[in-house]
């Protein structure tokens, strides 16, 4: 707090589960109290949505074969297909290596049982809902979609998603136990255990 404004820092997830009351009375009453939410993107502006959407394919006649050995496109399509049966790696051919990531993501949590939104969505939605009532209050993004999808290229390269496959595909394929880390990740969370968190992604 500094002379009268009040700036509240929320760690929130990206995924979320209908047993678990992510937007509780606490996080109610800070959006309900506030002026401007800042968010790293509003993923409830249709032009973002499209915006990223587009950006997760390759060039023209460019698929991942050009990207992947025979091997990981194979590790990789049985690993869909046991969080997914009715997955066809003909579907993903000409997904950029972020969106591949993206989707292995969104697969285990789904195959977890946690499919709901994340409290950064449920944040902007309860905001957007003062917006709509005619309140002076707005969402502020810190990032935006160019300065977003540049980040997540860097970070989801095809050599991190090489990584990636080699490592889901012993854990969902080989030891079966796709369902352990977002279940963690998830309570953890809702423990507000920092150290585990912490200890998870180091």
């Amino acid at each position: 707090t500094k002379d009268d404004k009040t700036v509240t820092l929320v760690g929130t997830i990206h995924i979320g589960n209908d047993s678990i009351s992510l937007l509780n009375d606490d996080i109610k009453q800070i959006i309900d109290n506030t002026d401007v939410l800042s968010v790293e993107l509003d993923l409830s502006l249709p032009s973002n949505l499209s915006e990223i959407q587009a950006s997760g394919y390759l060039a023209k006649e460019d698929t991942i074969e050009n990207y992947l050995s025979e091997d990981e496109i194979e590790k990789m399509s049985l690993t869909f297909k046991a969080l997914e049966p009715n997955f066809n790696i003909n579907q993903v051919e000409n997904l950029n290596s972020y969106f591949l990531s993206s989707l292995y993501t969104n697969l285990v949590y789904s195959h977890a049982g946690i499919s709901g939104a994340g409290l950064d969505s449920l944040m902007i939605n309860r905001m957007n809902s003062r917006l709509n009532k005619g309140e002076n209050v707005q969402i502020n993004e810190l990032e935006g979609v160019d300065y977003q999808l540049e980040t997540l290229n860097l970070l989801f390269s095809w050599d991190s998603l090489k990584d990636l496959i080699n490592e889901s595909y012993e854990i969902v394929v080989v030891e079966k136990n796709a369902k352990e880390e977002p279940l963690t990740l998830l309570e953890i969370y809702k423990n507000g255990d920092i150290d585990s968190m912490a200890k998870m992604f180091n």
